[in-house]
């Protein structure tokens, strides 16, 4: 879990007017800082709207398009303070080969404090954020984050004051996008790419305030807006990362002289730096993160003494055996010990050592005295068994019991 500053926003849409030729302005919501700007009963024409104030921006009209048959053009603009809490406002014009639709909207965005959680017993370690301090976890419960209203009690004691910015900030964030243009017609941004692949485009569903199932415009407008702001704050933050609003390609001539990774592990530039087109300077930082754990009870103190110990103890005998250059001997012998084992196993007789081969259990046996004997077996020759002493007889069973004489084979 890590907490820090969080962006959250509304973005909260007036009503849409025709643009005529002559419209210059359009009306901006006045947001208060602490209360909702519209009330909606139910979805249509009966809503509550909030104060109104408008605003010259000029460049509304209808333009020509040649190869579809919709547009959305949007217009990112500085508001003041007579707009009440406004971050920024955003114009938008939906239109087709005959009519052109406009709306504008005020953003109420704000620094929060927060938290992030990441779920380790998730696959993908998934992660959430929520607004606040949720309350701590106890057992096999856990907070979840859940949908809220803006001015949520629970939420508006962590907001920050609402954010100002100013138009150069909203021209590096609305900027030209390659990939969005119409070889016949306008060349969109970024951000008006995204409302024109939606209904946002069409000027009749952006006209027509009926039943829910058809208030879809206003509804997608404001939620792409709203995510497209936090993307870009939370991305480019308050330092200009573009010089041009239109440089968001790489030109080919800014890729020339690539020195790769020597100048990328140095700190120097990536590329050679043209002298004959604009261009700007993106840096890159690596930084080095870690983990940490800390002890939280006096037993993981004593596990972690006790450990230490041991490792000191291992370590001190390794050099000790090093210095002296001494080896260890026990396993010169463990192909003996494990055949005596297999041999010595219990069965129907009472001369051997029980339990010998599947670990010690009893008490008695660690009491018993044992040799190495060589007992005959039915004229094939002798084998090695261990045997209790206290019970160690010659002609046991019929078999003779002998001791073991160096030089000989045994079975």
């Amino acid at each position: 879990m890590s907490e820090g500053q969080i962006p959250v926003g509304r973005t909260v849409c007036g009503p849409a007017a025709v643009i005529e030729d002559d419209t210059e302005a359009l009306p901006f919501p006045i947001l208060a800082s602490d209360h909702k700007w519209r009330n909606i009963s139910s979805f249509g024409t009966d809503q509550t709207w909030g104060p109104l104030k408008e605003l010259k921006i000029g460049g509304l009209q209808r333009i020509e398009i040649t190869t579809k048959l919709t547009q959305a053009r949007a217009k990112w603009v500085a508001l003041g303070s007579e707009f009440g809490a406004a971050t920024a406002g955003m114009a938008v014009v939906s239109q087709n080969r005959t009519t052109a639709i406009g709306r504008a909207c005020t953003l109420d965005f704000r620094w929060a404090l927060g938290q992030t959680f990441r779920k380790g017993d998730i696959v993908l370690n998934a992660f959430e954020t929520l607004i606040g301090k949720p309350p701590q976890t106890s057992g096999s419960t856990f907070w979840d984050f859940g949908r809220a209203s803006f001015f949520h009690e629970g939420l508006v004691p962590w907001y920050g004051d609402t954010i100002k910015v100013d138009q150069e900030w909203l021209d590096t964030m609305s900027t030209w996008s390659v990939l969005s243009n119409d070889a016949g017609g306008y060349n969109m941004s970024g951000f008006e790419a995204l409302l024109d692949a939606t209904v946002v485009a069409s000027p009749d569903h952006t006209m027509f305030l009926g039943p829910e199932s058809t208030y879809d415009s206003l509804v997608t407008l404001e939620y792409i807006t709203s995510v497209y702001f936090v993307d870009a704050i939370s991305r480019t933050g308050w330092d200009l990362s573009l010089l041009y609003a239109n440089n968001t390609i790489i030109n080919p001539i800014l890729q020339q002289g690539s020195t790769e990774n020597q100048k990328i592990l140095n700190g120097g530039p990536v590329f050679s730096r043209p002298t004959n087109i604009p261009y700007s300077v993106v840096n890159a930082n690596w930084h080095t993160y870690g983990a940490a754990w800390t002890l939280q009870d006096s037993g993981q103190w004593i596990s972690v003494a006790i450990l230490s110990v041991h490792m000191v103890i291992a370590i001190v005998h390794s050099l000790i055996l090093v210095v002296r250059r001494r080896s260890v001997e026990t396993w010169d012998s463990i192909e003996e010990l494990i055949v005596l084992a297999w041999n010595s196993m219990p069965t129907r007789r009472n001369d051997e050592l029980r339990n010998c081969a599947s670990g010690i259990l009893r008490t008695k046996t660690l009491e018993s005295k044992v040799r190495v004997v060589a007992i005959e077996e039915q004229g094939l020759g002798s084998r090695v068994e261990l045997v209790v002493v206290d019970e160690m007889a010659r002609n046991k069973d019929g078999r003779s019991v002998d001791t073991i004489k160096p030089g000989e084979a045994y079975i």
